[in-house]
C-alpha cells in the first residue's frame, strides 16, 4: 500500500513539473512572438497567438495590452475595453492602458465611461488627450419629425427638439432639453365642425451618474406645458433608472410617476438585451412597461429592437412596439405619448451614421397606428418621418 502511495505523490510531482517546465518554456515564446507582431502590425496574428496563451494561463499585463491595441486598431473598441480593463487589474495606475481604454470607449461614442477613466489619468496623460472633466457644452442635437397622418380630420403633426449636454465630472452629465409639438383636429358635430389646435412645449432635464463604465443611475425631470382649443394644462414627470451595460448584455429598470392635472399616471419597467462580440455588432433589446393610475393597471406595453453593424460607420435598427402608447414615455422619459389620438402599434427602423469623430446623424421611419379618440373602435394610419443630428464639441 505504501509504494502505491509513493509512486501516486512521484507522478503528481512529475506532472506538475512537467507543466510549469512548460509554461516557463512558452512564457518566452509568447512574449517574443506578440511582441514582434505588436512592432509590426500583425494584429490577426497577435491576437490568435495571444488568446490562446491567455487559455493557457499566461496571461499578465503586456500581453494583455498588445491584443487590446490590436482589437483597438481593427477598430473593435468593444473586445479593446476587455482586454485593456484585464491590463488595469494587473497595474491600476498603467497610463498606456488608461489612454487606449479612454479611447475605446470615447471612439465607440461612451462619453459617459470615457469620462470616468479619464478621471483617473494623471492631468499630463488627459492633457496630451485634450479630455477635461468640466465642460459647459459637450455637445448639441437637434431632431424634427414630420407626421403624415391618412385622415382628413387631422392635420399633419410635426415636432422638434434641441439640447446639449454639460459635462460636470468624471461620473457626472447633465442633458437639457427644449422641445414643440403641434398639430390641428377636425371634430365633426351634427351640423358642423370644429378646428382644434394642440400645441405643445416641453422641458426635460436628464442627469446620469456613473458608479462604473458599465452601471449607471439616471434621473430625469420632465415638464409639458399643453394648449388644446381655449385650455391651457401642465404635466410634469419624475424618473428614475438605473442600467447595467456590459459586453455581451444589458439590463436595466425604470420608473417614472407624471401629474397631469388631478390625474396621476405610475410607469416601471424592465428592459435587457444580448450583444454580439463579432464584426456583425448584432444587439437585441426586449423593453417590458406597466403604465398604472390610481384604480388599476391602464396597459401593458412591450418594445422590441434589434440591430445590426452594415460598416464601421452605419448601423440599422429595427424596432416593434406593442400596447396602448397613451401617456407612455420612453429614452429615459425623454419622450411621452400624451397626443389626444392615442397610439395603439408602432414599427419602423433607424439609420445612424457616423461620417465623423463628432458628427453623428439618424434618420427614422416609422409606421403607426392612431385612435381615434371620439370613438377608439375607428382608427387610422399615421407615418411619421425623423431625423436627427448631434455634434460633439
Amino acid at each position: 500500500m505504501g509504494t502505491k502511495i509513493r509512486n501516486i505523490i512521484l507522478v503528481l510531482i512529475l506532472v506538475e513539473v512537467t507543466g510549469y517546465s512548460q509554461e516557463a518554456n512558452n512564457f518566452p515564446k509568447v512574449d517574443s512572438l506578440t511582441y514582434s507582431y505588436y512592432l509590426n502590425g500583425n494584429w490577426d496574428s497577435l491576437i490568435s497567438i495571444g488568446s490562446d496563451a491567455i487559455g493557457e494561463n499566461i496571461d499578465y499585463k503586456f500581453l494583455r495590452q498588445r491584443i487590446g491595441f490590436a482589437f483597438f486598431s481593427r477598430s473593435q473598441y468593444g473586445e479593446a475595453q476587455k482586454q485593456f480593463t484585464k491590463a488595469l487589474a494587473f497595474d491600476s495606475f498603467d497610463a498606456f492602458s488608461l489612454k487606449y481604454l479612454y479611447l475605446s470607449y470615447l471612439y465607440d461614442g461612451n462619453d459617459d465611461a470615457a469620462s470616468l477613466i479619464a478621471g483617473k489619468m494623471n492631468k499630463e496623460t488627459r492633457e496630451g488627450l485634450k479630455a477635461t472633466l468640466f465642460k459647459p457644452i459637450e455637445s448639441i442635437e437637434a431632431e424634427y419629425n414630420f407626421k403624415y397622418a391618412g385622415t382628413r380630420l387631422r392635420s399633419n403633426p410635426q415636432y422638434f427638439n434641441i439640447g446639449l449636454t454639460s459635462r460636470i465630472g468624471s461620473r457626472l452629465s447633465l442633458f437639457q432639453m427644449y422641445a414643440n409639438y403641434s398639430q390641428t383636429i377636425t371634430v365633426r358635430y351634427p351640423r358642423t365642425q370644429k378646428h382644434i389646435s394642440d400645441q405643445q412645449s416641453e422641458y426635460y432635464a436628464l442627469v446620469k451618474f456613473s458608479f462604473s463604465p458599465n452601471l449607471k443611475l439616471k434621473t430625469a425631470y420632465h415638464f409639458l406645458n399643453t394648449s388644446y382649443s381655449m385650455t391651457t394644462s401642465s404635466a410634469q414627470l419624475g424618473y428614475v433608472g438605473f442600467s447595467a451595460d456590459y459586453q455581451v448584455f444589458k439590463m436595466g429598470t425604470e420608473f417614472s410617476f407624471m401629474k397631469i392635472e388631478d390625474k396621476h399616471i405610475t410607469q416601471a419597467g424592465l428592459i435587457a438585451g444580448i450583444k454580439s462580440t463579432g464584426h456583425s455588432g448584432f444587439y437585441m433589446t426586449g423593453g417590458l412597461s406597466v403604465l398604472m393610475n390610481a384604480e388599476s393597471v391602464r396597459s401593458v406595453i412591450y418594445d422590441q429592437k434589434a440591430g445590426i453593424s452594415l460598416s464601421s460607420k452605419m448601423w440599422l435598427e429595427g424596432n416593434v412596439t406593442f400596447g396602448n402608447l397613451s401617456d407612455f414615455s420612453e429614452f429615459s422619459a425623454m419622450y411621452i405619448y400624451n397626443t389626444v389620438d392615442p397610439t395603439s402599434f408602432r414599427c419602423g427602423s433607424t439609420l445612424f451614421l457616423f461620417p465623423g469623430r463628432h458628427l453623428s446623424l439618424w434618420i427614422n421611419f416609422s409606421y403607426e397606428r392612431k385612435d381615434f379618440y371620439e370613438n377608439l373602435t375607428y382608427h387610422y394610419n399615421q407615418f411619421s418621418y425623423l431625423a436627427g443630428i448631434k455634434w460633439k464639441i
